[in-house]
């Protein structure tokens, strides 16, 4: 879960040098490191989630964490969006944004976006518990 989410951190970090003419090198580094990272994580949480569970919960615990995902992608995107309009905003100086001050907006969330990534790494890394050895 760690990796995947470094992954992630990885692929939102190279978003955050993109701008109007990088081109396609950027995009298609940024979705592979994306789908390797969610798609890896997403697997990951699924196996824990559902080896934690009695059988008979089973259906309802992944049905939840699910929706809990959902959720959470939703809030996340919320927030980022509004950094990123509060980063424009405020390299607009109260007046019409121009491009370059909405792509910096759009770093700025990505960079956030990054540190959470990292910071998610680090909770996931602090409840790894080491099995006892008899």
């Amino acid at each position: 879960m760690a990796s995947a989410l470094l992954t992630i951190a990885a692929a939102t970090l190279v978003s955050s040098g993109a701008f109007g003419e990088s081109g396609v090198a950027f995009v298609l580094v940024e979705a592979v490191f994306s789908g390797l990272g969610i798609g890896y994580a997403s697997v990951a949480s699924t196996a824990t989630g559902a080896s934690v569970v009695r059988e008979v919960a089973q259906d309802l615990a992944l049905g939840l964490m699910n929706s809990f995902a959902l959720v959470g992608t939703d809030l996340e995107l919320a927030v980022l969006f509004a950094v990123a309009a509060a980063g424009t905003h405020a390299l607009a100086n109260g007046e019409e944004p121009t491009a370059a001050a909405l792509v910096e907006g759009f770093r700025w969330a990505f960079f956030v976006g990054t540190g959470l990534a990292v910071a998610g790494c680090h909770v996931a890394l602090s409840m790894v518990r080491e099995k006892e050895v008899p």
